[in-house]
């Protein structure tokens, strides 16, 4: 594994075009209902913004294509909503789902165009509100306004630290490349391992539930 990864960040070092899309695409991912459900695109993200911080890839092509993929992942959820607002309860996951579209109703009617901006830092709603937005008439102005907003400062939130820590990982000075590119592969891991769970929470707390229940020792008569 240490070898595909090191071979994996030797390409997009060499490919750097290919590196910012990629991280555009994720961050575009993590708005889409659908998409955002299967790829973790905050880890790519937090990996990438490390495998900058090692001086693999530059920062500021990173930061710009991530605050434009955040940009057209929310605007083209808000348009799906906008242009099929009477048809999406009855479309996958919100058919299957109800609860999750009342969920963003209700963030969405609390919050109102600020919720906009807030949704982008919460994973639980940041791919529901958006579609909601559209689904309720909210007008493209003030939508793309929190929009672009938000992920001018989410970008960076996400990005800095993470090249920073790569930044301090490697003015230790005695990491070998492949050491450095394996501790980014571990925090691949890591944060694809927090985003699943963040992702599956409900079904795993269920399930932890359930074993709890069937191992439980019986009372002392």
């Amino acid at each position: 594994m240490e070898i595909s990864i090191h071979a994996f960040v030797v390409f997009l070092q060499q490919n750097v075009p290919l590196a910012v899309v990629i991280i555009m695409l994720a961050a575009a991912s993590e708005s889409l209902v659908v998409i955002g459900a299967f790829i973790p695109g905050t880890a790519l993200i937090l990996a990438l913004g490390a495998a900058s911080g090692l001086g693999y890839l530059p920062l500021w092509p990173l930061i710009l294509a991530t605050t434009l993929g955040a940009i057209l992942g929310d605007g083209l959820s808000y348009w799906i909503g906008h242009a099929h607002r009477d048809k999406i309860a009855a479309v996958w996951p919100f058919s299957s789902r109800p609860d999750i579209l009342v969920a963003g109703e209700r963030f969405f009617g609390r919050y109102g165009w600020a919720g906009i901006a807030l949704a982008r830092f919460l994973p639980g709603v940041r791919a529901i509100v958006p579609v909601v937005a559209g689904t309720s008439g909210m007008r493209p102005l003030p939508f793309f306004a929190a929009n672009v907003g938000s992920a001018i400062v989410w970008a960076p939130a996400h990005l800095i630290p993470a090249a920073l820590a790569g930044s301090g990982i490697a003015s230790v000075g005695q990491l070998s490349p492949q050491v450095e590119i394996s501790i980014v592969g571990g925090a691949v891991l890591i944060g694809t391992t927090i985003w699943w769970l963040i992702r599956h929470r409900a079904a795993v707390a269920g399930r932890f539930g359930r074993w709890l229940e069937r191992n439980r020792k019986p009372p002392p008569n």
